[in-house]
């Protein structure tokens, strides 16, 4: 909460802060009893049955080289996302026990579908605000991560972390990469 607050002075537009855990004093918002024990009615004042917002609407804008190095928009909706995330749930197995890890900026198309499928499991995702392996590895220990998706740099950060560190130490819970 105290680095959103340091952050948010910078923000001009910035309309809400919300967190995770104790929000403290100045207008930040607990996520947990803002979005999970508060009913949908009490927090918007338009029913589920009136919204009028198009899920085939584009919602994401993609930019891409392909294989052709020509840069080009990819579209996406909230349907096209949602499709993907049940099918990375489906086939990744993500079970409301999991603990997922994906260390990519949380806006790269990776980590942005992990977040919504783990989310959409029930389960937990763990984030970084900024990567190295070493840190990687500790906070997969801690936070005893089950499954980890990225690219290969990031295993290889891992693995090298593994490979550096002085004596025995635990590894995380990984049953999935």
């Amino acid at each position: 909460a105290n680095a959103l607050r340091d952050i948010a002075l910078r923000l001009r537009q910035l309309r809400q802060l919300v967190v995770f855990g104790r929000a403290g004093d100045g207008g930040i918002i607990e996520f947990a009893p803002m979005f999970e024990e508060t009913p949908w009615e009490q927090r918007h004042p338009v029913g589920l049955d009136d919204v009028t917002e198009d899920p085939d609407a584009v919602s994401l804008v993609l930019f891409t080289s392909g294989t052709s190095g020509e840069p080009k928009a990819a579209l996406h909706t909230h349907n096209t996302v949602f499709g993907a995330v049940c099918g990375i749930r489906e086939a990744l197995t993500y079970e409301p026990s999991d603990v997922a890890f994906c260390p990519h900026a949380l806006m790269h198309l990776a980590n942005y579908l992990m977040a919504q499928t783990v989310l959409c499991a029930g389960a937990t995702i763990v984030l970084l605000d900024s990567w190295s392996g070493v840190r990687g590895l500790e906070v997969m220990v801690e936070s005893r991560v089950s499954q980890m998706v990225a690219a290969p740099v990031f295993y290889n950060a891992v693995l090298t972390a593994i490979e550096e560190r002085r004596g025995p130490g635990d590894l995380p819970p990984l049953r999935r990469m």
